[in-house]
């Protein structure tokens, strides 16, 4: 699920009706740097996935991703959020050629614990999220001599597959700690890759419109833009193996969520980071990438949060 950083100002103040006052207050901590631990998870690993396949021809795909999401927070009562680890298992088909559908189905696993001075709440369960399904339509599509020039329009919905209802000790767990955020999100992307021999560039803008989910909560609009340029270090004639490493830079953008329909002050905000990619293709039909995004500057509308790396792990099989 993708989840906005709400709890510390109005969560706390909800809790104080509820006799589990105090250690709610806490718990819902948990959630406060959500946004960066998995914000659109799935689409935004479906474009991942999908920009470094625009050229896709045909046939079916096979793939599983493993992400990594961490960051600091400064929260003395709660201590840091760990990690957010995600295993996503992708299906994309070809349904004719410069048309292809992608099913994007995560496994997530949220690491993070807090303390009332005396009792400790720990979140360390692996369930299955929201199930993405992205279509992708090539608008243009241009080769010449060592070079090619591709361009795609993406779109999709994520859909409330995941459990939004984990609860520890009897307690409602915050959209943050839950595997499914119950909520309906389309999505929107155009992606480009253009080709000169060893040299490739990739580009791409993404759009999720998330609508509103479980307990009340909707998290805010996101816009993510990246620019890649990689070089091919290794390139061997067919079928032989190929590395490209890539570096580039990443800004998302996510508007303030709110809670029962009040804006959340200390959610969302902006961040530009530095990607460092690896693509390799051992034969035609294998592929594996890592990617690993790591911030420049921060614009967060909570100062608490310290953001650390995003990293990602993929594999894929053609046939």
């Amino acid at each position: 699920s993708c989840q906005d950083p709400r709890w510390p100002a109005l969560a706390a103040g909800r809790a104080e009706a509820s006799p589990e006052s105090g250690f709610m207050k806490i718990v819902y901590r948990l959630a406060v740097p959500a946004w960066l631990l998995g914000c659109a998870v799935a689409q935004n690993g479906a474009i991942d996935l999908l920009v470094g396949e625009t050229l896709f021809a045909g046939g079916t795909r096979l793939s599983a991703s493993w992400l990594q999401e961490r960051a600091e927070v400064d929260q003395p009562e709660a201590g840091d959020l760990e990690r957010r680890d995600m295993l996503v298992m992708g299906v994309m088909h070809s349904l004719r050629r410069g048309t292809d559908a992608t099913l994007l189905l995560p496994f997530v696993r949220v690491q993070g614990a807090a303390t009332d001075g005396m009792t400790t709440l720990v979140g360390d369960d692996i369930e299955v999220g929201d199930l993405s399904l992205t279509l992708r339509q090539r608008v243009h599509h241009q080769t010449w001599q060592r070079g090619a020039w591709a361009t795609s329009l993406l779109g999709g919905l994520q859909l409330p597959t995941g459990n939004d209802d984990a609860r520890e000790d009897g307690v409602l767990m915050p959209p943050g700690l839950q595997a499914g955020s119950g909520s309906v999100d389309p999505h929107f992307a155009v992606a480009s890759t253009l080709e000169f021999d060893r040299l490739r560039f990739d580009g791409s803008a993404f759009w999720s419109l998330p609508g509103e989910g479980s307990q009340n909560y909707q998290q805010g609009d996101l816009v993510s833009v990246a620019l890649t340029a990689g070089y091919r270090v290794l390139m061997n004639q067919y079928p032989g193996p190929t590395l490209s490493l890539k570096t580039g830079l990443r800004w998302r953008s996510q508007d303030r969520a709110t809670l029962d329909g009040a804006v959340v002050e200390e959610s969302g905000g902006e961040i530009l980071s530095l990607q460092l990619i690896a693509s390799y293709h051992p034969a035609p039909q294998w592929d594996m990438v890592a990617t690993l995004e790591l911030p420049l500057t921060e614009d967060l509308h909570n100062p608490r949060i310290e953001t650390d790396y995003r990293l990602l792990v993929g594999v894929g099989w053609r046939f």
